[in-house]
């Protein structure tokens, strides 16, 4: 689905009905911020019960969008805001005189998307910490992959957050140690866990590329 069909969509139907994810994948930041665009036009014409019922549904789409962009990271902070916004909603149908609080709890909801963006939240890639190779798990294949690029010129990992196994923002051999760890049970096993995540924390190191975490995989917890 293209990003002009699915921006439409988001003005047309709640977004978590519409298209939970879109054919070519995930939505990425540049959809989730069309839509956020969209839904802040949409819900600033909504005047009337059935509008404001649609606006909140909408908006409630884009925030499960933006939770699965993050893997859920983001729930803790969005969740709460959406069953706010839904109570609110509820009682604005029955109580008009209500609408400004409404609107504030909208703004307050847009204002947060748009400061994760800022903050480079939605541009953090999925991935699982170990993976030199990128081929989706955590084996021996990979520090043997991240001991060849270290030391014989072996192929440079697309991933370098991936590889980055004890997450000290530097590939080195202790890389390879934390991922023999987390596989025999040794002293280091760094912050390898085994499933998709994002980096928490900030350091220099790219992810060019890594297509093995899908948006239906788990997250570590």
């Amino acid at each position: 689905m293209s990003r002009k069909v699915f921006v439409t969509l988001a003005l047309c139907v709640p977004l978590s009905i519409a298209s939970p994810t879109p054919a070519d994948g995930p939505p990425d930041a540049h959809d989730i911020l069309e839509a956020l665009e969209n839904a802040t036009r949409y819900y600033e014409s909504a005047t009337d019960p059935a509008t404001i019922r649609l606006a909140s549904r909408i908006i409630n789409g884009l925030i499960d969008h933006v939770n699965q962009l993050t893997g859920g990271r983001t729930s803790e902070v969005f969740s709460p805001a959406s069953r706010m916004l839904g109570e609110i909603t509820v009682t604005v149908v029955d109580d008009p005189t209500r609408v400004s609080e409404w609107r504030n709890a909208v703004e307050s909801v847009l204002a947060a998307i748009e400061r994760a963006m800022e903050d480079g939240l939605l541009d953090r890639p999925r991935f699982v910490r170990g993976d030199s190779n990128t081929d989706g798990s955590v084996d021996v294949s990979d520090a043997v992959h991240l001991l060849h690029y270290l030391f014989i010129g072996g192929p440079e990992p697309r991933c370098d957050k991936a590889s980055d196994a004890n997450d000290d923002g530097q590939l080195d051999v202790s890389d390879a140690a934390a991922v023999l760890g987390f596989l025999f049970g040794g002293p280091i096993t760094g912050s390898v866990s085994g499933t998709c995540d994002t980096d928490s924390t900030r350091d220099d190191l790219d992810c060019e590329s890594y297509t093995a975490c899908t948006s239906d995989q788990p997250i570590s917890g």
